[in-house]
């Protein structure tokens, strides 16, 4: 006679249920996931301004090749050179500071369209008794 246990020994019916096409995805889904997370993480290729600052437009196709020194100015008024938050005083003496190091350095506007036009001339004014010749505006193209 059989003991009743002995049939629980025996290697027990695996009971398989049929593959879903979604078995097969699931390393799919997970690889794009780890891509998208790898490229948001390394895809950063240039830093962010210090505040938001929305670029007035043109309809000049002109690029610049070499990013000289860039200074923004936030529709409240406030000054930023590269990173640096700056009042308007500091700005000008780190701009004449650089020019007397290099006469050619290039400076470049970066003003938030919603700028009070009349602040940005005001600063225009300054820049040029610092000794700036030349200040190129960075705009956006207009949307056609």
């Amino acid at each position: 006679m059989r003991a009743s246990g002995a049939r629980g020994l025996a290697h027990p019916r695996r009971s398989r249920r049929p593959r879903l096409a979604d078995d097969r995805m699931l390393p799919l889904i997970n690889i794009v996931f780890l891509l998208l997370i790898f490229f948001m993480v390394v895809g950063r290729l240039s830093s962010a301004d210090p505040f938001a600052i929305e670029p007035t437009v043109s309809i000049s196709d002109e690029r610049a090749e070499i990013e000289p020194l860039v200074i923004l100015v936030a529709a409240d008024g406030r000054f930023a050179l590269g990173q640096d938050l700056l009042t308007q005083e500091a700005l000008l003496d780190r701009i004449a500071s650089q020019l007397i190091e290099d006469p050619e350095t290039e400076v470049r506007l970066k003003v938030d369209a919603r700028s009070d036009a009349a602040n940005v001339v005001e600063l225009l004014e300054r820049l040029r008794q610092v000794g700036v010749d030349r200040v190129r505006f960075i705009t956006t193209k207009v949307a056609r």
